[in-house]
């Protein structure tokens, strides 16, 4: 399958042909503009180079050319793949995929708001209360996916130490709310939003759909190849405590919780066990893997906007309605 990122646009300009995001830009000149027109009006439509050069007349080595130019800048995917794939050729188009949906998400209005500095205090301490529900919520969902009695013990030892790693961290941010003077009983009794609903609900239905797809969520949670250094992390925490400074101490647990992963290793993906344990990997598990990785951006996206488009002053901060069935029902008579 063919993807070109959602958050690429295209323009001409003269002879020229520009696709751009809020990064990058690429411009083409000449023959190289007539390619590229010719082959981003095809992308998404088609399910291989072969198809883009069947419909465009050019040849598969220059569309499979300038595919590989785009991909280097996350402006295009091919998760196309063989019938069968060995574990290395696995991983690297897992991680291909989890790199291509993590910058996506990530450059979506919240993020980008909330990590140049920009957002607003309410804003700062919604991403809070909702990230704790998030991370609560590993206890159900991990634990239904951790459980899985199929397959080599070896494979699975991953599973069950990842939810080892993960299940009492919400304490970590629950300390950092109250630090940040978010009551106690408002962060305990707190119901998520829709949105965060939305995404709890997709990564327990991806832990029910088996040990694949559960693990595929974490990909992309994990899109490095390395873990971050402790200078990074913390060099990451003090901007954002310099520009958020009443939101510190839910600064600080976020920096605790992201050195206890790099401590733990967690840029490995939780799937790489699961995947050589195979030994092959079919053109079928391949698309639930990728797919999955989409599925789980277009929720975070969902939970991200959630955030932003609700908590827009103190009072949501506050107070958040609980929903009372018998406030629907016919008093009695």
């Amino acid at each position: 399958m063919l993807i070109r990122s959602p958050d690429v646009t295209f323009s001409t300009l003269g002879d020229s042909s520009i696709l751009e995001n809020s990064e990058t830009r690429l411009t083409f000149t000449g023959a190289s503009s007539r390619l590229c027109t010719a082959i981003w009006s095809q992308l998404d439509l088609r399910e291989s180079v072969e198809e883009i050069a069947g419909q465009t007349g050019y040849s598969a080595r220059s569309v499979s050319d300038f595919l590989a130019v785009l991909s280097e800048d996350h402006f295009a995917l091919d998760t196309g793949c063989d019938a069968l794939l060995d574990a290395d050729a696995a991983l690297a188009l897992t991680r291909r995929c989890a790199a291509f949906w993590n910058r996506h998400v990530m450059t979506q209005p919240f993020p980008r708001l909330l990590f140049s500095g920009q957002a607003t205090p309410s804003h700062v301490l919604g991403w809070g209360i909702e990230f704790h529900i998030f991370v609560k919520a590993a206890r159900d969902y991990m634990a239904r996916g951790a459980s899985r009695i199929d397959g080599p013990t070896p494979a699975l030892r991953g599973l069950w130490d990842h939810f080892v790693d993960e299940a009492f961290h919400d304490a970590i941010f629950r300390e950092g709310l109250i630090g940040c003077g978010v009551p106690a009983g408002n962060i305990d009794n707190r119901i998520p939003l829709p949105s965060t609903t939305a995404l709890l609900n997709h990564l327990w239905e991806a832990a029910e759909d088996g040990d694949l797809a559960y693990a595929s969520v974490f990909a992309l949670m994990q899109p490095l190849t390395e873990p971050p250094s402790e200078e990074n992390v913390r060099a990451r925490y003090a901007f954002l405590k310099e520009v958020y400074p009443d939101a510190a101490p839910l600064f600080d647990a976020f920096e605790q919780h992201d050195l206890i992963d790099a401590s733990l290793e967690h840029a490995s993906l939780t799937i790489e066990p699961l995947l050589r344990a195979r030994g092959g990997v079919s053109r079928h598990e391949m698309t639930l893997i990728t797919q999955t990785i989409q599925r789980t951006a277009d929720c975070f996206d969902l939970f991200f906007a959630g955030i932003q488009s609700h908590y827009r002053n103190r009072l949501t901060i506050d107070y958040r309605q609980i929903p009372r069935i018998d406030a629907m029902l016919p008093a009695e008579a």
